[in-house]
């Protein structure tokens, strides 16, 4: 390759190169600079020639002496450091920077330049994306309580803890009286607030030890550790209590909602299956629907 076809040939790839290319003389001062490098650093050709790196560089930057003296120590090197624009914004950069020397021995600086802002708001966008995913795999979207799925890893959980343990444990399932009635009445816009404001209700009347989650629909689960059959009634005529109490409100006009609670309590010692358990708290909740605003318990107990 002669020299003039290499000229043009590097000139080409100073003058496209999408990355900032900057040379520096043997004073430190800038000598040459392409498109990219005024676009990156917000200044015409111009202005850029003669500047020095201390007025691009964030000396804020607690990489950037390491990265200097390494560049002193070993010639060349490469890192992400915080770089100025023109208007004394920061902005992250992978950058890479040679020493190399003249004819005369004079030392000179090439400076290759990646600003990294863009992969670092899609690597954050990526993280948020994945957060999100993460957290819609374990909770509601409506409620923003345990989904089903969640609550029942942690119910299995829990049932392991209290047969290994022997210790008492209680299911709650509470369905939302006549729910249906205020989705066609008010929509079911209302009818999700009305599932929020529900679920917040039992929320604030459960331990922080306890477990709440939408088991589907209008039905809300509870697992409550620790605690015996006669206890974890009085826990769900309290919710009941409560849920009567709360204030709804449509087009300035009030209106009341009612709950049905079941409650079971675990049969770990003949190693009772989930399915079971779930299913013996159904059929006590269909048993308190048959009154409407009520509670049953496993032993038949009413409040």
């Amino acid at each position: 390759m002669d020299h003039f076809v290499q000229e043009s040939y590097f000139r080409f790839i100073f003058e496209n190169s999408l990355d900032a290319i900057l040379l520096m003389n043997p004073e430190g001062k800038v000598c040459r600079a392409n498109m990219a490098a005024c676009e990156m650093f917000q200044r015409v050709e111009e202005e850029l020639l003669g500047i020095c790196w201390d007025e691009m560089a964030d000396y804020d930057d607690p990489n950037l002496q390491t990265v200097l003296r390494k560049r002193e120590e070993k010639g060349w090197v490469r890192a992400e450091i915080s770089l100025l624009r023109k208007d004394g914004t920061k902005f992250p950069a992978d950058c890479t920077s040679a020493i190399f020397k003249d004819y005369e021995g004079k030392g000179w600086t090439a400076v290759l330049i990646r600003d990294l802002t863009v992969s670092v708001e899609v690597n954050d966008s990526q993280l948020k994306t994945e957060e999100e995913t993460r957290y819609f795999a374990s909770y509601d979207y409506v409620t923003g309580i345990l989904n089903r799925r969640a609550f029942l890893q942690k119910l299995k959980i829990e049932m392991k803890r209290a047969g290994r343990k022997e210790k008492p444990l209680c299911l709650i399932l509470a369905d939302l009286d006549h729910f249906k009635q205020v989705n066609d009445e008010f929509g079911h816009l209302k009818g999700d607030e009305v599932l929020r404001q529900s679920a917040r209700c039992m929320g604030k009347n459960l331990r922080p030890c306890d477990i709440l989650g939408r088991f589907g629909g209008d039905e809300f689960i509870m697992c409550l550790p620790d605690t015996d059959i006669k206890a974890a009634a009085a826990v769900a005529e309290r919710l009941r209590e409560q849920i009567e109490k709360m204030e709804l409100i449509h087009d300035g006009k009030k209106f009341s909602i009612t709950a049905s609670f079941g409650v079971t309590h675990g049969l770990f010692s003949s190693e009772e299956e989930l399915d079971v358990f779930i299913s013996r708290t159904d059929n006590n909740m269909y048993r308190a629907k048959m009154q409407r605003n009520s509670v049953f318990a496993s032993e038949g107990e009413r409040k």
